[in-house]
């Protein structure tokens, strides 16, 4: 999986917004859904991933307030 061009295809498909970070090129990025039905804020669904090792990914669970601006979608 390459999380620049699969991590749109993942967040329009389970209409989530997807953060990806890499740890071999320092880099973090967010992935929004192409269209999505309107979601009230309380039960945005928010999913981490991150790359580390190559091409092996883990999930990341972040704490409650991370420094990530909410988005609406």
């Amino acid at each position: 999986m390459d999380s620049i061009s699969l991590g749109l295809v993942i967040a329009s498909t389970y209409n989530v917004v997807l953060h990806t970070f890499d740890m071999i090129a320092s880099s973090c990025l967010i992935h929004m859904p192409l269209s999505s039905h309107s979601v009230p804020l309380a039960t945005h669904t928010h999913i981490a991933i991150g790359r580390v090792n190559g091409n092996h990914f883990v999930q990341i669970f972040l704490y409650h307030h991370y420094p990530v601006p909410t988005i609406i979608i």
